[in-house]
């Protein structure tokens, strides 16, 4: 499967506005975070480690998270209740919260999770099942992305390091040394870094040396052991639901493709 790349001078998408409230994706002792508006189906991820994302093509319109403070998706405990999504198996949905760009699922029943548009162009995984997200032990070494809000990442540009996706059809991040110290991206607006051509040169982040470094492939299954979330490792909510002030998913903002 062929991935398009970004052009050196495609527009940079932010995944959030800056100004917003900051929002972060682990928050140590945080209170777990229900799903979507009530009366709606629990969404449920199985295991990350059997079933991953799946972007397809990214490469017709900007895909754009508002403010993830207003417009953000609600997990809830996933070491109590992976998320589910259920009617999303029968029919691809799109979010019109979304910039216009419309937020696709496709057979969610085999956790085939599809983003149809995403900035002109980026990444996809394909073959989740078959290649798993790893990351050693969330509950021992918590991932943080430090004030979403403020900075994350801008697909095309990153500050001002190109963002390059070379080939994640068959590559994914690898992050090694979550057990032994949780790591950050602190700032990215500050510090960015940059993912040079993650087909062939993956890297990981040592806390101790404050660098990258680059060691596996990003996709490789022969290099992954372990499941990105593990429910009997995962005792921390995804989200602190201070920060949050709509579900990111609204039903009433769904429609029928």
């Amino acid at each position: 499967m062929h991935v398009h790349l970004p052009d050196p001078g495609s527009i940079p998408v932010h995944l959030l506005d800056p100004g917003s409230i900051p929002v972060h994706l682990l928050d140590t002792g945080s209170i777990p975070v229900h799903l979507l508006d009530p009366g709606s189906e629990p969404f449920t991820y199985s295991t990350l480690a059997q079933f991953l994302f799946t972007y397809s093509t990214l490469a017709q319109s900007t895909f754009h998270y508002s403010t993830l403070a207003q417009s953000l998706f609600s997990y809830s405990t996933l070491a109590q209740s992976p998320l589910t999504y259920s009617t999303l198996a029968q029919s691809p949905f799109t979010n019109s919260t979304l910039a216009q760009s419309p937020f696709t699922y496709s057979t969610l029943a085999q956790y085939q999770f599809t983003y149809s548009t995403l900035a002109q162009s980026l990444f996809t995984y394909s073959t989740p099942a078959q290649a798993p997200f790893p990351s050693s032990t969330l509950a021992q070494s918590p991932f943080n992305f430090w004030t979403l809000a403020q900075s994350l990442f801008t697909y095309s540009t990153l500050t001002k390091s190109p963002l390059t996706y070379s080939i994640l059809a068959q590559f994914l991040f690898t992050y090694s040394t979550l057990a032994q110290s949780p790591f950050t991206y602190s700032t990215l607006a500050q510090s960015p870094f940059t993912y040079s051509t993650l087909a062939q040169y993956p890297f990981t982040y040592s806390t101790q040396t404050q660098s990258f470094s680059l060691t596996q492939p990003w996709l490789n299954p022969r290099s992954l052991t372990r499941p990105w979330l593990n429910p009997r490792s995962f005792t921390r909510p995804w989200l602190n639901p201070r920060s949050l002030t709509r579900p990111w998913l609204n039903p009433r903002s769904l429609t029928p493709p």
